[in-house]
């Protein structure tokens, strides 16, 4: 990338998005030689990570080493292609050794061949091992913040050893429903969440037509007992006369 400070991206000059990635114009973006060492996609494969991006946006930042971008290569492609101007980024820290960047590149490889619910599970295990933040994990591992805040609603609502077993590949029953992954699993979760708000706003609803219901009936019993009896007898036969010539009329 062309403008840089100390070997790193300048604060000043490129924004950050709400996640705290720097967000850099495409036409900065330089290689670094590093990004060759891993294969690249086939046609078929770039075709489908393109489109998905067309889709859902950048979902994962590249990584960026002293100004260069180490990880991300079918990213910025894809992103030039699409005609988009910006890439969202992270970066590494500028005192780590070759050695050291060169290993996070293999490490990032390998992830590449989990599925997002493997990482997502293991960001949110890292979040919790380290007292750190969604965001903090999040970069980490890379996936997005939001997979690694539904692995915490997950957790709350259904239990961690739920967690364990997606990232193992075994389905989760739940809400009559087989889950294989964070996604699936957390819509389930939110639907029941929704219905449970129905309900009690149904049950909410009920009752206030029961307290108006009660309020007609101890109206009427206010009404009646300032009759008498006779009167009450009387009031009887007007309304059992009204109503037959109500029947009469239909």
């Amino acid at each position: 990338m062309k403008k840089t400070i100390l070997g790193g991206f300048s604060k000043e000059e490129y924004p950050r998005n709400k996640e705290g990635n720097l967000v850099i114009p495409l036409s900065d973006v330089v290689l670094h030689k590093l990004t060759e060492k891993n294969p690249l996609m086939d046609d078929q494969q770039f075709k489908a990570f393109k489109e998905d991006i067309h889709l859902n946006g950048q979902m994962v930042p590249v990584v960026s080493y002293r100004g260069k971008v180490i990880d991300g290569r079918h990213r910025v492609k894809a992103l030039m292609e699409l005609g988009r101007e910006t890439v969202n980024l992270v970066e590494l820290p500028n005192n780590i050794t070759i050695a050291e960047v060169a290993s996070k590149v293999n490490s990032l490889e390998k992830r590449r061949h989990q599925t997002p619910t493997q990482l997502a599970v293991a960001a949110y295990k890292y979040m919790i091992e380290n007292s750190t933040t969604a965001q903090v994990a999040a970069d980490k591992i890379g996936v997005s913040k939001p997979m690694v805040a539904k692995c915490s609603t997950i957790s709350k609502k259904v239990g961690s050893e739920a967690l364990e077993k997606l990232s193992m590949n075994i389905t989760v029953f739940y809400n009559n429903r087989n889950c294989s992954s964070i996604n699936a699993l957390y819509s389930q979760i939110s639907l029941v969440e929704k219905e449970e708000k129905e309900a009690m706003k149904r049950k909410v609803e009920t009752r206030e037509e029961h307290k108006t219901e009660d309020k007609r009936v101890n109206k009427i019993i206010d009404i009646v007992e300032e009759f008498s009896l006779e009167d009450l007898s009387y009031l009887l036969k007007l309304f059992k006369r009204t109503i037959e010539i109500k029947i009469k009329d239909i």
